[in-house]
């Protein structure tokens, strides 16, 4: 039998170290940008970045991003402010991709804008075992976004969380509207 207590205690006292080396980063005032990027207005959260321009992808406690709150919240202007100083649009979200939540508030503005931005309707950001962003929008009967995902080379070959093809969930949602949007991107 191996003694692992003392290999541990040292790994324990060297990460300690480690960690007292690697500075701190205690600029990032998630809050005020988190409420700039909610609620603000593109003027306030141009003042803002032009003196804290390091904050652009700071992340709340809970990992969301200034760009993810303003989409979510409808901020727009905000969000495409962001976008353009620079957001990282491909972050990963304990939700998954930042077209999760694009999806689940319809906001086709922004989804517009960070799929020309090349974001990848297929990249679930290890998220999948609850669906790719297609399939959410296929539950919540957002047509408009599945034509995009569509236009940009959605992967009809992956399976829902529940293991079911796209020719099954057709069968199951018996929706004349997507037959018809499948159909003309059919290869």
């Amino acid at each position: 039998m191996f003694n692992y207590s003392v290999p541990l205690k040292l790994i324990y006292k060297l990460i300690l170290l480690v960690s007292m080396l690697i500075p701190m980063s205690d600029n990032c005032n998630a809050q005020k940008i988190a409420d700039l990027a909610r609620s603000g207005t593109v003027e306030q959260m141009e003042k803002y970045l032009k003196k804290h321009p390091d904050q652009l992808n700071c992340l709340t406690d809970h990992g969301a991003s200034p760009f993810l709150l303003a989409a979510y919240n409808g901020n727009n202007l905000v969000a495409l402010l962001l976008m353009e100083k620079g957001a990282d649009l491909n972050q990963c979200y304990p939700e998954g991709s930042i077209l999760y939540a694009l999806v689940y508030k319809n906001n086709l503005v922004l989804l517009d804008s960070v799929l020309s931005k090349g974001v990848n309707v297929n990249d679930t950001c290890n998220f999948a075992q609850f669906g790719y962003p297609l399939h959410l929008a296929l539950s919540l009967h957002r047509y408009e976004i599945v034509e995009r995902f569509m236009e940009h080379s959605a992967d009809l070959k992956v399976i829902d969380q529940q293991g079911r093809t796209f020719d099954q969930l057709l069968a199951i949602y018996n929706d004349p509207k997507y037959v018809e949007i499948f159909k003309r991107y059919e290869k």
